[in-house]
């Protein structure tokens, strides 16, 4: 047959997963969270949305044992952009999807905002601690990257 593409799939990353790669401290999630941000970034598969990053930047620069400066928080989100992460921007329409989310699954508002973001992002993996390892939402299944 002809040429036939190959997708790959797309892994949305929450934020937890995201600090965990940067907050060298946590001896067991570090080395988890910063492996699967390499494969992630090696493979070209990793999505983030502009909450996941907001969100983090708040907690690295200022809720950790030894925070970054902004400065490298700054290079941190320009290489997730330079190495071809897709990071996401809610729309209008977005919002009010997870606005219907919320009481349909009982989701947090920004719960429901991060699983809006990997649909969106056409993941089928969304890596977070924050919801339960193995649920679905659609065509995302939830993943913690530190379940045992």
């Amino acid at each position: 047959m002809g040429n036939a593409m190959t997708f790959m799939t797309v892994e949305f990353v929450d934020t937890n997963v995201l600090v965990y790669a940067h907050n060298r401290r946590d001896e067991r999630r570090h080395p988890v969270a910063r492996d699967l941000l390499t494969r992630l970034t090696e493979d070209g598969t990793g999505a983030v949305s502009i909450q996941v990053l907001q969100e983090w930047v708040n907690v690295v620069t200022r809720r950790v044992p030894v925070p970054l400066t902004l400065d490298e928080a700054a290079r941190v989100i320009e290489d997730f952009d330079s190495a071809g992460w897709r990071i996401i921007s809610p729309q209008v329409g977005d919002v009010i999807e997870a606005l219907a989310m919320m009481p349909r699954w009982q989701l947090s508002w920004w719960d429901a905002l991060i699983v809006i973001a990997a649909q969106v992002a056409g993941a089928s993996v969304l890596w977070t601690e924050d919801l339960n390892h193995g649920q679905k939402f659609g065509s995302v299944t939830i993943q913690n990257p530190f379940h045992d």
